[in-house]
């Protein structure tokens, strides 16, 4: 059962209307079109503890806006994500807090981490590369936290193909051929080999060190 205020069928004006869905009190305050949400507006779903502030279109949201949770703690809402939406989706570039501790900052198609991004890891490792469907897939960047690296390639959220890797404790340079997240073939470089990659890898510290200060 769904009940709404004949004022919602307003056009552009900012109205408060409650709504009762499956026992449940919904609440939103924002503009409409065409009895429709269309604007700028706050959603806030009493059975789920979510909210929602930003920008939709008809009836979704849709543009920049941010989705906050209620965490039951604090007793306050705090940010789940904020960033673009397209069609009531996560869609373009966005920061997301995962309840695992991590965060996400970059790009979403369809809910879902696709394209460029980086994840941030409760025990100090970061990766920086692509992205599908939510797994590491295509070029990428390691950094743990125990400052080993490794650069090279993803496939579905593991190491598989070239690679290469720098272990910090040893100081030494390798590279070879993953598959399924372990290396098959791998080769040490002399120390003049490494000094001519350790460019590189000062290169991707100095990149990750822009997202991460941390590092």
């Amino acid at each position: 059962m769904k009940l709404r205020e004949e004022m919602a069928k307003k056009n552009g004006l900012h109205h408060k209307v409650f709504s009762v869905d499956n026992y449940s009190v919904n609440e939103y305050t924002g503009e409409w079109l065409d009895d429709k949400k269309h604007g700028y507006g706050t959603q806030i779903w009493s059975k789920t503890g979510s909210m929602y502030v930003g920008f939709w279109k008809y009836g979704k949201p849709d543009g920049e806006g941010t989705q906050k949770v209620l965490d039951p703690k604090l007793k306050d809402y705090i940010v789940r994500y904020a960033g673009h939406w397209k069609n009531g989706k996560k869609h373009g570039m966005g920061l997301y807090f995962g309840d695992d501790s991590t965060i996400y900052d970059g790009q979403w198609a369809k809910d879902h981490r696709n394209g460029w991004g980086r994840m941030y890891y409760p025990n100090g490792d970061v990766y920086a590369g692509e992205w599908l469907n939510d797994l590491q897939h295509g070029q990428g960047i390691m950094y743990y936290a125990n400052k080993n690296i490794y650069v090279g390639n993803w496939s579905a959220g593991s190491k598989d193909g070239n690679g290469s890797c720098y272990s910090h404790s040893k100081r030494r340079y390798f590279e070879g051929v993953w598959v399924d997240g372990s290396p098959t073939s791998l080769q040490q470089l002399s120390d003049s080999e490494f000094e001519a990659r350790n460019q590189n890898i000062q290169s991707c510290i100095e990149i990750l060190q822009m997202w991460n200060p941390m590092v």
